[in-house]
């Protein structure tokens, strides 16, 4: 007889208290950075909502003449959720090595929520890739450019964000323009504070490249999948833009033109990601397991553009750690690169 019997029952406790801790390091779970989450009752649905229209403005009407208008109607987008789970299996002595029970249901609700919450990022990678569409291919003597571009093409959309992985993040500062400029303006330690994920040093050096910030995805989540392996992508990344969703993304949709939206099914008043814990008599092992129904739901393609570092010919000029950073002509000569591509 098993020492330890798990009982068949919910446990929002605990994946209320591991959501948000999901991912360490530089990384960040960003699925629903992307697509905000909506909770619903539904495993599929449609909504109706906000596409760009814009007023025709008459000047100088005919007294007489009625003012024509433009119909603004939401459109109708059609999800579907999937159900996405993950189990961890313990027996007695798995238990005992964990330190008891407690520490051993917290520690597999971990390593069962968290491939669910790299799935989720996965998911957003390819809804993001598909509405992008083709990359526009960055030039390594003027590396701000096409980023920049991008950025104008999608502000009617919200604040423009780079989104990239960690590779494609240590390759795009691996180029001397980058470096050099980022480290005139910033100081030496600026390229190893943006790796490492430091918040204000994403935010200066999103400012640079000519975006609000950067959301840097998990490389084992952002890229293609091929069951559970993952392929990380370390060539393209994508300008989005979003929004400040509020408390109510649906209803911000619904009369803002934003990106996307993940329809999450939850019944109840479960969270997001549910954990549960079950008992098998027959094998004598307890189960922890966590289970999530999503969709990242593209609302507005025009949303997100892609850029791709090329295949050749990336890193310029001297290596970036002998590059002469100090050097007032070569920061002057950077920042003007910058200036003018910010202004493309």
């Amino acid at each position: 007889m098993s020492k330890y019997i798990l009982p068949n029952e919910s446990r929002p406790d605990i994946a209320a208290s591991i959501n948000g801790k999901l991912i360490g390091g530089a990384a960040k779970h960003v699925a629903p950075r992307l697509f905000p989450i909506v909770k619903t009752g539904q495993r599929d649905g449609s909504w109706y909502l906000a596409e760009p229209v814009d007023a025709t403005v008459v000047t100088s009407r005919s007294y007489g003449n009625s003012l024509s208008g433009t119909h603004k109607a939401n459109a109708k987008k059609t999800w579907s959720t999937a159900s996405h789970e993950a189990r961890i299996c313990l027996t007695d002595a798995d238990i005992e090595d964990m330190g008891g029970i407690d520490t051993a249901v917290l520690a597999s609700a971990e390593g069962s929520v968290l491939p669910l919450a790299l799935k989720l990022d996965n998911l957003a990678y390819a809804a993001v890739k598909t509405a992008a569409g083709a990359a526009a291919t960055l030039n390594p003597v003027a590396p701000f450019a096409a980023i920049a571009d991008a950025a104008v093409k999608v502000k009617r959309y919200g604040e423009p964000y780079l989104v990239c992985s960690e590779s494609w993040l240590n390759a795009y500062v691996s180029n001397t323009v980058v470096a050099l400029h980022l480290r005139g303006l910033y100081g030496d330690r600026i390229i190893q504070d943006i790796t490492t994920g430091v918040d204000k040093a994403l935010e200066a050096a999103g400012i640079a490249f000519g975006v609000k910030g950067i959301i840097i995805a998990d490389d084992a989540a952002f890229g293609t999948t091929e069951g559970t392996v993952y392929t990380t992508d370390a060539t393209n990344a994508f300008v989005v833009a979003l929004r400040d969703m509020g408390a109510n993304p649906l209803i911000t949709a619904k009369t803002q033109p934003v990106f996307g939206l993940m329809p999450m099914f939850v019944p109840g008043d479960e969270g997001e990601i549910q954990v549960d814990t079950a008992y098998d008599a027959d094998s004598k092992v307890n189960y922890v397991d966590a289970s999530v129904w999503a969709a990242a739901l593209t609302v507005n393609a025009g949303a997100a553009k892609a850029v791709a570092i090329p295949a050749t010919g990336w890193v310029t000029g001297l290596p970036v750690d002998t590059a002469p950073a100090a050097s007032s002509s070569s920061s002057s000569s950077s920042s003007s690169e910058a200036s003018s591509s910010s202004g493309d």
